[in-house]
């Protein structure tokens, strides 16, 4: 699911970090770009922050989990689409602190959108930024989980 995401997206220019099975992608998209691996903490963050608009694809298996990706895009104040849930809906704004897709057309079309309106992909992303900042810290989350409630994370 996610090299057939990734490769329809290839012709926007996408840069691909990752483990090296990409590089078979890369093969067969030429105007995709396999960068390697990040590490985790400043080069992820620059990964991040260097992206107009990052991308999350959720494991086919995990389908209803938010992955800790979205919020550390969110919490570097960088533009996200990641693929719609139930929990995702539960914990941000759809359209105000990220965006979603629910299918590979929407995915292009919004990936297509936000590139035409920079502007407008900024002011989510600060929203979203904000929302992390105030009500998903890693406090929160923690809280969240000793109360005993179901956590969509």
């Amino acid at each position: 699911k996610r090299i057939a995401y990734v490769t329809a997206l290839a012709d926007e220019g996408v840069h691909v970090w990752g483990d090296e099975g990409w590089t078979e992608v890369e093969a067969s998209a030429p105007s995709l770009v396999y960068m390697g691996q990040a590490s985790f903490q400043h080069e992820l963050t620059l990964v991040y922050n260097g992206a107009d608009i990052n991308v999350d694809v959720n494991r086919i298996y995990q389908p209803d989990v938010v992955p800790i990706r979205v919020f550390d895009v969110l919490a570097c104040g960088s533009f996200m689409i990641a693929e719609h849930s139930d929990a995702l809906a539960d914990l941000f704004e759809i359209g105000s602190e990220l965006e979603s897709y629910r299918t590979l057309a929407e995915l292009e079309e919004k990936v297509a959108h936000y590139r035409r309106n920079p502007d407008e992909a900024a002011a989510i992303a600060a929203r979203g930024h904000e929302a992390v900042r105030g009500r998903h810290t890693m406090r929160d989350r923690v809280k969240h989980l000793l109360a005993g409630s179901p956590s969509p994370v």
